[in-house]
């Protein structure tokens, strides 16, 4: 019974990851990075024209170890520099990319894919599931 018990909290785990795509980048275009933590977009909306939109990544994406993760709290830039934001022409997906300090005191790449964190929400960016 136990095993059936962490089995199943452990899907509910997974259903809730796998449905926390944000996925702004299929509706959202001309994105950039103001300053170290400010994002910035032009969002397609219901019945409207796009419309530019901004984010502070700072609220929720967070420095773990070096990697970036999104999370309840934030303040990411902090403790990383050379911040941007850069794009995939493949599969376009949009990519914040830093250099971010670990826990011991070294710089590293460290890069996030931003869907996983960022909605369109009628052309307002907003966070998914954080």
């Amino acid at each position: 019974m136990l095993v059936v018990l962490m089995l199943v909290l452990n899907c509910s785990r997974l259903a809730k990851v796998a449905a926390c795509s944000g996925n702004f980048s299929l509706s959202c275009h001309y994105v950039e990075l103001i300053g170290t933590h400010t994002l910035q977009a032009s969002c397609g909306a219901p019945n409207t024209f796009t419309q530019f939109s901004t984010l502070d990544l700072d609220e929720h994406i967070f420095n773990i170890g070096g990697g970036l993760r999104c999370r309840s709290i934030g303040n990411f830039s902090a403790s990383c520099r050379d911040e941007t934001v850069t794009d995939t022409y493949q599969n376009f997906r949009y990519y914040l990319n830093a250099q971010c300090n670990t826990d011991y005191n070294i710089y590293i790449p460290a890069s996030l894919n931003l869907d996983d964190c960022v909605t369109n929400n009628n052309g307002k960016l907003g966070w998914a599931c954080v």
